[in-house]
C-alpha cells in the first residue's frame, strides 16, 4: 500500500528534471517533444557515453589494432560463450566489454585494465595458447546485493501470503460463529 501510494504521489505531484549541458531542468509541458525531438538524436537527458562504466581498473593503452569484439547478438542473459578471433601473442589488447573483473567473471582471457572509455583491456590467460581463436566465456558475478534483494522479496510474498491465509481464516470463522448463531 505504501509503494503504491508513493509512487503516485511521484507521478502526480514530483516534478521531473533533466540534466542538458550540465545543468539541471525541470520537465514542462514540452518535455516529451524535447526528448523524443528526432529518432537519430540522443535524448537530451542521456548521459555520456561510459558514465556507467566501471573505471576500477586502471587505464591501459592497448596497440592499435589489437581489438577482441564479443558479438553483441551471440550475449544471452548477460552471459557469452563462444570461440573468439583473440589477438595472437602476449600483448593486451582492448575488447567492448564495459564490465570490470568485480561484475563479471572471464574465461580464456584476463582483464588487466581499461580503455580511456572504460572498456577492459585484456591479455590472453596464462596456459591458453598463444595464437589462434580461443574459448571464451564471461559470466556476471554473484552480486550479495541481488541474492538479499531476492531473499527479502521472497520473504515479503511469503508474509503477504501468510497475512491474507490469516484475514481469509478470519473471515470463514466470523461467517461460520454467525451461520452457528443464527
Amino acid at each position: 500500500v505504501f509503494n503504491v501510494g508513493a509512487a503516485t504521489w511521484q507521478v502526480w505531484r514530483v516534478r521531473s528534471e533533466y540534466v542538458k549541458g550540465g545543468k539541471e531542468f525541470v520537465t514542462g509541458s514540452t518535455f516529451a517533444d524535447q526528448v523524443v525531438a528526432s529518432r537519430y538524436t540522443p535524448p537530451i537527458s542521456w548521459y555520456a557515453k561510459g558514465d556507467f562504466r566501471d573505471v576500477s581498473t586502471p587505464p591501459i593503452a592497448a596497440p592499435s589494432g589489437r581489438v577482441l569484439v564479443v558479438p553483441p547478438t551471440a550475449v544471452h542473459d548477460s552471459k557469452f560463450k563462444g570461440v573468439l578471433a583473440v589477438p595472437d601473442g602476449p600483448l593486451p589488447f582492448s575488447t567492448n566489454i564495459s564490465a570490470g573483473p568485480r561484475f563479471v567473471r572471464m574465461t580464456g582471457i584476463r582483464p588487466v585494465g581499461r580503455t580511456h572509455d572504460g572498456s577492459i583491456v585484456a591479455v590472453r590467460r596464462p596456459g591458453v595458447a598463444a595464437t589462434g581463436p580461443i574459448l571464451v566465456a564471461i559470466v556476471p558475478v554473484d552480486s550479495g546485493v541481488v541474492k538479499l534483494g531476492a531473499l527479502v522479496s521472497v520473504a515479503s510474498l511469503v508474509l503477504l501470503a501468510a497475512m491474507l491465509l490469516w484475514a481469509a481464516s478470519r473471515f470463514v470463522r466470523r461467517r461460520l460463529q454467525v451461520s452457528a448463531e443464527e
